[in-house]
């Protein structure tokens, strides 16, 4: 465990430390946002490469997938047990699927509920705080919640130096 022996931090005890303090801050959101720029930029870079250098193997594969799903397709009695071909780099053929379609939610909806089917369904409930938050402007009492107005602390470095500082790293 360690004690505290002294605080070596410029408290701020005037409007000039303050904004000293903001400059600071100010200086240190331009580095992040400079570091986060280049960040951006050689992802964006690195993604680009990526999709120009793969694209023609993306192609190929893209055409050979095509053309064993219509030999496939068309030859599904070579699939009829095993329902797939395995090799050593994986299996190829043909699988099962069912999907649920739903016409009319709400009287499927209805029917799982007055047939009890809780499996079936969920009932979600939540509070809508912007209806709240009205009713209580106008004076409803409403028990477990009140509104709590008040000052707070706002620090904004402007958007126009950070992107100037990102701006410098074109030139």
């Amino acid at each position: 465990m360690s004690n505290r022996i002294a605080d070596l931090r410029t408290p701020i005890v005037n409007l000039d430390a303050a904004k000293e303090t903001f400059s600071a801050i100010a200086l240190a959101s331009k580095r992040l946002a400079v570091a986060k720029a280049r960040y951006e930029r050689a992802k964006a870079d690195l993604a680009a490469h990526y999709e120009e250098e793969t694209a023609p193997r993306r192609l190929a594969v893209e055409e050979m997938t095509g053309a064993l799903s219509t030999w496939i397709s068309t030859n599904r009695g070579e699939f009829a047990d095993p329902r797939t071909v395995k090799t050593e780099l994986g299996e190829f053929g043909l699988r099962t699927v069912t999907s649920l379609i739903i016409g009319d939610e709400e009287t499927l909806l209805e029917h799982l509920m007055q047939a009890g089917y809780t499996d079936c369904f969920e009932v979600i409930r939540k509070v809508i705080k912007p209806a709240v938050t009205k009713r209580l402007k106008a004076g409803t009492e409403l028990p477990g919640c009140a509104l709590n107005s008040g000052d707070t602390v706002v620090c904004n470095v402007s958007k126009t130096v950070l992107d100037q500082a990102i701006a410098q790293l074109e030139e």
